[in-house]
């Protein structure tokens, strides 16, 4: 399944989301000797039977992509939320992040808002931040490269600063092949943008996507904008849509917390994506 692209929520939930089953709880240890009434019996650990001696592990959670319909590689698969097992519909619809924090709300998508909104903690917000050092140079991986990255000459993208590339994997991996591939940015006002590419196609992987989170639209594409606050001004942007055989995700961070801020920031960022090439 490492090649299956799952977009959820592309930036609440991540490219994997699992609703888990309750655990199996362990047996009982229903093996131990009999205890006599009114007595003190001290044994060793070790004359314990084996099952009593060491109990058995809880079965671990099952995986809601389990449930999910089998991706064809090399597709581009969109289903409404209604047409997964009833479990499944209830952890998407919940939009509860696995693993998230106390702080870390549902997400929260409204009808007059095109965007899904979630509240994360400042780590996930930054996460531009972090990703900075994993930047490698071009000439490190450009002949591993197998996604043909967009042409962004003549976009405002010409005009920022690249910082450099981020690969999937570790960032002293540079042998490849590469079929995902980011470029980052920094805009004259100072704020980081990470374009993604991905050739799910020849990577042999696929996409599923659900259409009742598609709110937007990067030219005649269908798009999923989603928006990631923390506890200060700082939030983070994700617009991702396919075209042909690549998905792409664009992130972009900012400082920003009005309502009205808001709405500028996510049609800024739906016009600059629809100047990409794709």
């Amino acid at each position: 399944m490492k090649h299956i692209k799952l977009i959820v929520l592309s930036l609440a939930l991540g490219s994997s989301a699992f609703a888990a089953e309750a655990p199996t709880p362990p047996k009982p240890f229903n093996s131990l000797p009999p205890i006599k009434p009114g007595t003190n019996n001290v044994m060793p650990i070790n004359e314990l039977p084996e099952p009593a001696f060491a109990a058995e592990a809880p079965t671990p959670p099952k995986p809601f992509i389990n449930s999910l319909p089998p991706i064809k590689p090399g597709t581009n698969n969109v289903m409404s939320i209604n047409e997964l097992p009833e479990p499944a519909q209830d952890f998407v619809r919940s939009g509860k992040r696995p693993g998230a924090g106390p702080n870390e709300g549902s997400v929260r998508a409204f009808a007059q808002q095109p965007w899904l909104e979630s509240r994360g903690n400042e780590e996930r917000v930054g996460e531009l931040d972090f990703m900075k050092s994993m930047i490698v140079g071009y000439d490190q991986i450009k002949a591993k490269i197998r996604v043909k990255l967009a042409d962004l000459t003549g976009s405002p993208f010409a005009r920022y600063q690249l910082l450099g590339y981020v690969i999937d994997g570790n960032i002293n991996n540079v042998n490849g092949p590469f079929y995902r591939v980011a470029r980052m940015f920094r805009d004259a006002q100072g704020h980081l943008l990470m374009l993604t590419e991905w050739d799910y196609k020849g990577a042999g992987g696929g996409i599923l996507s659900f259409k009742e989170y598609q709110n937007q639209q990067v030219r005649q594409y269908p798009a999923t904008l989603a928006l990631m606050t923390g506890n200060s001004s700082k939030v983070l942007w994700s617009l991702d849509w396919v075209s042909g055989n690549k998905w792409y995700d664009l992130q972009v961070a900012g400082d920003i917390r009005s309502p009205a801020q808001k709405a500028e920031a996510a049609k800024a960022i739906v016009a600059l994506a629809s100047t990409i090439p794709s």
